[in-house]
């Protein structure tokens, strides 16, 4: 590890290291809308290496509820093995913290955290996010199939990020781009991201409804040649 590391925005050209990455950080294969949909608003995905070397991503979408309340959600966050440990993802977090423009249109920051994973849950916690409540059966494929959701604010997050100092003392933010747009501009961008990301739901949905009938299937066929012996 060289600790020059650098961060800054997905651009198209990152499509395809990112999915490596992907690939090989999560067991749950993304779709090509996904990383689509990450380039209607790439301040919202932060890539963190190691000089050439992608070692870290977070990536984070906006989203409208009913209230008419926007809300940023954190859909992944990976660290290369060799590089965990040292604050890289408290440096990822800092970094879409930072993205000027949220704080004008966001009312909190949440995301979901197996149960299981208590460390990811301390993780969060540390940087203020608060246990806000259990979603049963939220990871189908996973044992126990339950998760949590935590969510702090921007302002509440950048308050905790005044007392980490900085991790690494070369660290730099080349080729950011913060540019300031107009509401409208931000409005027009998030709804765009949102209906991609709804086709993106959809398509993970398919293919997990698949699964399960898959493996019905493969019960069923099991369960006739156990009916057919002897």
């Amino acid at each position: 590890m060289s600790h020059k590391i650098t961060f800054r925005e997905f651009t198209k050209e990152d499509v395809g290291p990112l999915k490596n990455f992907n690939c090989a950080t999560f067991p749950l294969k993304y779709s090509d809308s996904f990383y689509q949909s990450l380039l209607l608003l790439p301040e919202l995905t932060r890539l963190a290496f190691d000089g050439n070397d992608l070692i870290g991503a977070i990536c984070t979408r906006t989203e409208n509820q009913p209230d008419k309340s926007v809300h940023l959600y954190i859909m992944t966050i990976g660290i290369k093995p060799a590089y965990r440990g040292v604050g890289l993802g408290k440096e990822l977090m800092r970094e879409i913290s930072q993205v000027e423009f949220l704080h004008e249109v966001v009312e909190s920051i949440y995301l979901h955290v197996h149960e299981a994973n208590t460390e990811a849950i301390s993780f969060y916690q540390k940087l203020g996010f608060l246990v806000e409540r259990r979603v049963p059966y939220y990871y189908p494929r996973l044992d126990p199939p339950h998760g949590f959701i935590l969510r702090t604010t921007l302002p509440n997050l950048c308050e905790v990020f005044k007392s980490i100092p900085r991790k690494f003392s070369s660290l730099e933010n080349k080729q950011q781009t913060q540019v300031k747009q107009t509401q409208q501009e931000l409005k027009q961008k998030v709804e765009e991201q949102q209906e991609v990301q709804k086709q993106v739901e959809q398509e993970e949905v398919k293919q997990v409804e698949q699964e399960v009938k898959q493996q019905q299937q493969e019960v069923k066929q099991q369960e006739e040649k156990t009916n057919q012996l002897p």
